[in-house]
């Protein structure tokens, strides 16, 4: 069948565009836009939509960028299609975003298109990924140790964006725009090994192409049925959602059901999935490592427990329920320490204040921890009292035993977004005093010499209020 039609009947098949649509596509000037151009060119009054073109220079070529700018433009104006051309600075950008030159051109081109598409009422993105592309990506997720979602590939639809030629190969297109002598650019950065696409396509398939000519639609073959298997899994997720009534957009698992889960290899896949939404809202990806991790979690759950993922994120069980998160210290951005004083010691971001007081007489003890008044053996600090935000591995000598401090406020029901406010009271040798937890062994004494009374006051009664319910 000629391509033409097969291109025609793609389009069809997968609902890609609706009599009416306009539809922008992204044009570099290579062999696979131009085909792509063309194919839209010939059905557009055919299938009732409108067409316009997006050229984004990179800043990355110099010379042989202008002239591919130049080529579109030209080009555009020989099929009547309208053209935008949009200008960015990839290696400032990944400079400062701290991503290879490959993963920031993706990143600004999307944007870019995105940016056009939303201020020039486009419906859709057109993208010329063909299935030679969609090939060099399943091999490369596989190589870089995906599951089942990634290895299915690039999607013909995703959101608004369509990628028409996803059913047809590189040498496919090539020889269309050879039998029609329709001209094309060339990039040079393409055949730069440099680059871990251009070293799977110019060496790594060719290797592979000894063991099995017909590679390429093996590896397509296997996207599309690691497609279907992701279908099943997102169908086995929805069902125990449904079935526990909860929802892992909300950012938690329920802990009885991931524990559940984990408990038998056959239903780790539906584990695995439900794990990798909740993380792809924040678009972190889990690979294996970190799933075996999990399930290490899973088999003794114990509240406060993390398993720490990528930038800052974690898996932490929180009482009953197994939640994805930002770590909490990165993610409220609250660090300080101070000095106490006798009086009022202001506490940095709005956190209320510490009254220091010292007497005579006395005895140490807890008096009232919801009204987060304390009393302590002054004699028995060593050196300053200090006050500052929660950090990882703090703990307190209570009844004989060193505790994790957070993993006592979790026990306490204490709320994720208040654990990190609450300060810690230290001394030159041990942490002293948490409030709503009480006082360390050493500075508790029923009959001190020196008594230091320490209140946190100043917080908002409703926060306190809500605070108390949870203990």
């Amino acid at each position: 069948m000629d391509l033409s039609q097969r291109f025609y009947d793609f389009l069809k098949t997968e609902n890609m565009i609706a009599p009416g649509e306009r539809v922008l596509m992204a044009l570099s000037g290579g062999k696979d836009s131009v085909c792509l151009a063309h194919l839209l060119v010939k059905f557009r009054e055919k299938h009732s939509f409108s067409l316009a073109a997006c050229h984004i220079h990179h800043g990355i070529r110099g010379e042989e960028a202008d002239r591919d700018a130049l080529f579109c433009k030209s080009f555009c104006e020989k099929l009547s299609i309208p053209l935008f051309i949009e200008y960015c600075d990839v290696p400032d950008f990944c400079k400062e975003n701290k991503v290879g030159l490959e993963e920031g051109a993706r990143m600004e081109r999307y944007r870019l298109l995105s940016e056009v598409a939303r201020r020039e009422g486009f419906h859709k993105i057109a993208t010329a990924h063909s299935a030679s592309d969609q090939a060099e990506t399943i091999l490369f997720r596989l190589i870089r140790g995906t599951g089942f979602s990634g290895a299915k590939g690039i999607l013909p639809q995703r959101e608004n964006i369509i990628r028409p030629l996803l059913s047809f190969s590189s040498g496919e297109i090539e020889a269309f725009l050879k039998s029609h002598q329709i001209p094309f650019t060339q990039d040079s950065s393409n055949s730069d090994t440099i680059y871990s696409r251009n070293l799977i396509r110019k060496e790594i398939f060719p290797l592979m192409e000894k063991i099995n000519p017909r590679a390429e639609d093996a590896l397509n073959r296997f996207g599309e049925m690691s497609a279907w298997h992701n279908k099943m899994l997102e169908k086995l997720w929805k069902k125990t959602e449904s079935e526990n009534r909860f929802l892992a957009d909300e950012g938690f698992i329920p802990l009885k059901v991931a524990v559940a889960l984990a408990q038998s290899e056959a239903d780790f896949p539906i584990l695995f999935y439900g794990l990798t939404k909740l993380a792809k809202k924040h678009n972190i990806s889990i690979d294996f490592v970190h799933f075996k991790a999990i399930l290490s979690l899973l088999n003794y759950p114990k509240s406060g427990k993390i398993i720490e993922i990528s930038n800052g994120f974690c898996f932490e069980i929180l009482k009953d329920h197994l939640i994805f998160q930002k770590n909490e210290s990165q993610a409220l951005g609250i660090e300080y320490q101070i000095e106490l004083c006798d009086g009022e010691n202001p506490l940095p971001f709005s956190l209320g204040k510490i009254r220091l007081c010292q007497t005579e007489s006395g005895s140490a003890e807890n008096i009232n921890k919801k009204s987060l008044i304390i009393k302590l053996d002054f004699d028995k600090i060593s050196g300053r009292l200090q006050a500052r935000n929660l950090r990882p591995g703090d703990r307190i000598l209570m009844y004989g035993m060193h505790k994790s401090i957070k993993k006592m406020l979790c026990d306490n029901g204490i709320p994720k977004e208040y654990r990190q406010k609450i300060p810690i009271v230290f001394d030159d040798e041990e942490i002293v005093w948490v409030p709503f937890l009480g006082l360390c062994d050493k500075v508790r004494n029923e009959t001190p010499k020196k008594v230091a009374t320490l209140s946190l006051c100043g917080v908002t009664p409703e926060t306190i209020a809500n605070v108390i319910k949870m203990i």
